[in-house]
């Protein structure tokens, strides 16, 4: 028997319920959305102004180095996050997932051969961050 190890919710909603649940934020929150994205979808000043951590840049499929990258601009940030929020296509989606995976160890001295090291042999360390993902897009 299959034992999920997160709770899902699917929740259909439209671009003005996205920018509400966006100005309901705290600064506790990491949002993982192309800076294209969010000026696509006129949210750019609304993430900026609720002073959220915004990682904005990354690659299409990302790869460790984006994940070294990302953590790296969260472990300078000082905080301490609970929540990432995936806007976007597979790619936001995916590197943050990754995120969430390392959060826990931020503080260790993470490198490109560690990382690649824990994917390749399935080793995550989440408990610590909630992902609500926002697809953008069908897939492939």
């Amino acid at each position: 028997m299959y034992d999920s190890f997160c709770e899902t919710e699917i929740e259909f909603c439209n671009l003005d319920s996205i920018k509400k649940y966006l100005s309901e934020e705290n600064q506790n929150t990491i949002i993982v959305m192309s800076k294209s994205s969010a000026d696509r979808f006129l949210i750019s000043d609304l993430i900026k102004s609720k002073n959220l951590l915004w990682i904005d840049s990354f690659s299409t499929n990302p790869t460790q180095i984006d994940i070294l990258d990302s953590l790296n601009i969260i472990k300078n940030n000082v905080k301490l996050f609970n929540k990432i929020i995936a806007i976007g296509g597979g790619s936001a989606i995916d590197l943050s997932k990754s995120i969430a995976a390392f959060y826990n160890i931020i503080n260790e001295n993470l490198t490109i051969e560690y990382i690649t090291e824990k994917i390749e042999n399935k080793f995550y360390f989440n408990d610590k961050l909630d992902i609500i993902a926002i697809p953008t897009t069908a897939g492939t």
